[in-house]
């Protein structure tokens, strides 16, 4: 009964390489595109981007976490101009040099 019913798949092989001779023969062979290196390049800077934005979400994390060490409990007040001020003063720990907070913050939290 199965047989009846299965329909055979024919074989194209040798149609597909006639087509493929007679496009390249009269010179319709479908062209293949490849992105210019501008192209690619403008493809990546998505993935660029994101690394980046993760890369300034682990830092401010980081810096949070250090902050939140010394005491401050400041959440989204830390990245007001007046936290950032104050993250810039901050000394870490019984360290006598400014903190890993200390060195132009206000650059790193632009945000976009």
């Amino acid at each position: 009964m199965n047989s009846v019913l299965r329909v055979k798949k024919q074989k194209t092989d040798r149609k597909d390489a006639q087509l493929l001779l007679t496009l390249m023969m009269e010179d319709r062979f479908p062209r293949i595109w490849v992105p210019s290196p501008e192209n690619l390049d403008v493809r990546q800077l998505p993935g660029h981007r994101h690394r980046l934005v993760q890369m300034r979400t682990r830092i401010m994390n980081q810096l949070h976490a250090l902050a939140m060490n010394e005491g401050h409990r400041w959440k989204s007040k830390l990245w007001s101009e007046q936290g950032r001020a104050e993250i810039g003063e901050t000394r870490v720990g019984s360290l006598d040099q400014p903190s890993a907070f200390g060195c132009e913050p206000n650059a790193w939290f632009e945000r976009d």
